[in-house]
């Protein structure tokens, strides 16, 4: 992922199909899209390594799971 860089939400193309939030206790923007989910992750920020590693493997089976859902054509009654 080294070439990925943030980007404003007006330069994302129209028509997007699926929006991720991960909230981390902050209010974002916005984004229209098909299909939106917020993940609700705890923000680690000024805590230790463990809780660092503990929001990652959140991220990772939240996003394993969204995967399935988009391989199996489930998506309309996902809950991440």
């Amino acid at each position: 992922m080294k070439d990925q860089y943030a980007k404003l939400i007006e330069s994302l193309p129209s028509g997007i199909d699926i929006a991720i939030s991960i909230s981390c206790n902050v209010v974002c923007p916005s984004l229209k899209a098909r299909y939106y989910f917020d993940f609700k992750l705890i923000d680690p920020s000024g805590k230790d390594y463990e809780a660092f590693k503990e929001v990652i493997k959140t991220l990772d089976t939240k996003l394993d799971s969204l995967l399935r859902a988009i391989q199996t054509n489930s998506l309309k009654g996902f809950i991440c």
